[in-house]
This record gives structure tokens, sequence and C-alpha cells, in this order.
């Protein structure tokens, strides 16, 4: 997925009835650095600041 602006964020909401112990997320990094970006070309990092499981 490509996107034009410097910040993707995405708020997707599942709802379930189930009860567990834990669970796995899945991430996927955009490999290399974009053009734009100061570190061009370079590995890209991936960050998450905020899951909440209700």
């Amino acid at each position: 997925m490509k996107t034009l602006n410097r910040t993707k964020i995405e708020r997707p909401e599942i709802k379930i009835n189930w009860k567990a112990r834990y669970i796995k997320i899945k991430a996927k990094s955009v490999g290399q650095c974009p053009d734009w970006h100061p570190g061009k070309g370079g590995k890209a990092w991936l960050f998450a600041e905020e899951i909440v499981i209700k």
C-alpha cells in the first residue's frame, strides 16, 4: 500500500464474543524507508503506540 502522507493511522474495530487469555497481533513493515524520508532506502521500523483491548 502506498500513502502520500507521512503518517498512517489505522483504527480497526473488531467485535467478537470470545474469551481469551492471549492475543497475537501481526503487523508488517513497509520494508525500506520511502524517498521522502531522511533515511531513504534504509530499513524501515514499525512502531505501535497503543493497542486497546476491552
